[in-house]
């Protein structure tokens, strides 16, 4: 269930409030008298006074409703809907009491009373904008999502171009997995009053689950220009940047995220992800240690230390926690493979070996394992198996480009000159292709970027464009 964020601002009248039952003669200064109290904050006075006009007058249904919103300040809230239940006989035409009664019995034990008395106020008070709307908030708190849209869609009929109604109707109608129709009506709020957080934020998630980065960062840029100190934000929009591949922006986000909550251990680690990929590599190396010295118990944080101080060169100390990953996770093959590879970089061939050959036993598809497997065989100038490995990483990943340059070494110091040449032509070929291939995706982001940020988050007055 979506959260409710945003408050009740309606600025609708409501139907003219029902004339109540008079009260009981004399009771007028007792009243007066309890809201001094509950003004002075003598809770128990206060009630004290209550049960006793009560027991002299059981039917005053003021004193009964004034008694339930005691208890529930208290949080006594079966004592409260109970009170409130009471106060409705003696006020039967009274929306206020059956908004109370639905609140505290949601509240309390008996949830579904509350949804009944919820209900019974959009059946009863169809043209009462502010009931109907508090009584669909009610029953969105109940999860009875189908009721809360029939009582907003009322709302928007009786105050059309709410941005409040229309808010919570897309959340409704997302709780019932319509997210196309919810998307309608939180962009509707979003164009009536484009100053606010909220529509944006959850238009953001729409679009992030049906893959649309584009969109979910345009809509999480105007949520973080509207709540710019919400750590959360931030990093949902250096998420999507993320899988649209701007590493360099999703690491700006991700550092703001960490800066505003620097506690979060997951976002030094997100931070160090999008810095990897930037291949930041000393960057990336601190933000995983900062999230290891923030929780030590982060899920692979030491695999991720180990890979970043790995990828720097600095290999017994990458090699330290890449055993101590796998002290913890011995079965990791991922650990596995970058430990043969810290091994091999470190001239421990044999030990290098070994590791290496577990993880292809385990995964013989592994390509990065056989790929370091022929680098290692190569070193020990056993040069067939290291030809054999780098075929099999050949034909597992044809696209590998060193497997052929690799291949066209060991083929030259073989003396094949034909398969050498062969071997070369094809690296040649794919790192001409990996050069097309970087430059298509430089010019793809850089257009994505002057799409993105050509378009600058507003915060002008309710009908301005979004």
């Amino acid at each position: 269930m979506l959260v409710l964020s945003m408050a009740m601002t309606m600025t609708v009248q409501s139907q003219k409030t029902r004339r109540r039952p008079a009260a009981p003669a004399g009771t007028e200064s007792v009243t007066a008298k309890v809201e001094q109290l509950l003004a002075a904050g003598r809770l128990e006075e206060a009630k004290s006074e209550l049960q006793r006009v009560l027991q002299q007058h059981p039917e005053d249904g003021n004193a009964h409703f004034n008694l339930g919103r005691l208890l529930a300040f208290q949080k006594d809230y079966d004592g409260s809907a109970h009170e409130f239940a009471l106060a409705r006989r003696s006020q039967p035409g009274d929306a206020r009491t059956l908004l109370a009664l639905a609140d505290a019995a949601l509240r309390g034990s008996h949830p579904q009373d509350g949804i009944n008395a919820a209900k019974e106020v959009l059946e009863r008070f169809p043209s009462d904008a502010r009931s109907l709307f508090m009584a669909s908030m009610l029953l969105m708190d109940g999860e009875q999502y189908d009721a809360a849209l029939k009582g907003f869609t009322r709302v928007d009929q009786v105050q059309p171009k709410n941005a409040e109604v229309l808010y919570n109707m897309g959340i409704a109608l997302y709780n019932l997995r319509r997210a196309a129709e919810a998307e309608q009506a939180l962009a509707r709020s979003a164009d009536i009053d484009p100053r606010r957080m909220e529509a944006h934020y959850r238009l953001g998630l729409i679009a992030s689950e049906k893959k649309d980065s584009e969109n979910a960062i345009l809509e999480f840029k105007h949520a973080c220009a509207r709540a710019p100190a919400n750590a959360e934000l931030h990093s949902l929009l250096a998420r999507e940047e993320f899988n649209a591949g701007d590493w360099e922006n999703s690491a700006k986000e991700y550092r703001k995220a960490a800066e505003l909550a620097p506690d979060k251990a997951i976002y030094f680690a997100s931070l160090g992800n999008a810095l990897f990929k930037a291949n930041d590599y000393p960057g990336a190396t601190d933000a995983f240690v900062k999230a290891g010295e923030i929780d030590p118990a982060l899920k692979d944080i030491d695999f991720m230390i180990g890979y970043g101080y790995r990828s720097q060169g600095k290999f017994e100390i990458a090699r330290k926690y890449l055993e101590k990953h796998l002290a913890a996770k011995p079965d990791d093959i991922e650990a596995q493979a970058h430990l043969g590879y810290v091994e091999l970089e470190q001239g421990e061939i044999a030990g290098a070996i070994a590791q290496l050959q577990r993880v292809v036993a385990k995964d013989p598809q592994h390509a990065d394992a056989l790929f370091d497997l022929g680098r290692a065989y190569n070193k020990q100038r056993d040069y067939p198996a290291a030809i054999e490995s780098l075929q099999r990483v050949a034909r597992l990943s044809p696209d590998y480009t060193q497997a052929y340059y690799q291949l066209y070494l060991l083929y030259v110091r073989t003396k094949q000159p034909e398969k050498a040449e062969k071997m070369l032509a094809e690296f040649r070929r794919l790192e001409e292709l990996d050069k097309q291939v970087k430059e298509a995706e430089r010019r793809m982001h850089m257009m994505r970027r002057i799409r993105l940020e050509g378009t600058t988050p507003v915060t002008a007055a309710p009908g301005g464009s979004r």
